[in-house]
């Protein structure tokens, strides 16, 4: 899954490789017990293209296995790049949305991140 440029529409590309990956992942997700079958997972979103196909993999899962109980969206606003952070936050909260999945979003107070040390 692969966002647009600049209007985060989703666009899925299929790749034949993605059926292996999602087997390989499903396989070793039991085999070492990554998920507990009862508990609920929190997945951070930043809106790029990794975070958001770790989403779609998950809810995936869960719609096959029911494996995580339960789904849920994470996201956190930094606002280090003004609009187009307003933008990620907005695309990452439609996509919890559409996937029927709790978000909860936490934004960042303008000027409370500093570089380590000050």
């Amino acid at each position: 899954m692969r966002r647009a440029e600049r209007g985060h529409d989703a666009v899925a590309r299929l790749n034949p490789r993605d059926r292996t990956l999602d087997r390989i992942a499903t396989r070793r997700i039991r085999s070492d017990r990554l998920i507990p079958g009862k508990g609920g997972v929190l997945v951070a979103v930043s809106g790029g293209g990794d975070s958001v196909a770790l989403l779609h993999f998950l809810a995936g899962e869960r719609g096959r296995t029911g494996i995580p109980a339960s789904l849920s969206v994470g996201h956190v606003n930094h606002g280090l790049r003004g609009a187009d952070s307003d933008a990620d936050a907005a695309f990452v909260r439609a996509l919890a949305i559409e996937l029927g999945l709790a978000y909860f979003e936490e934004t960042i107070p303008p000027g409370a991140l500093r570089p380590a040390g000050e």
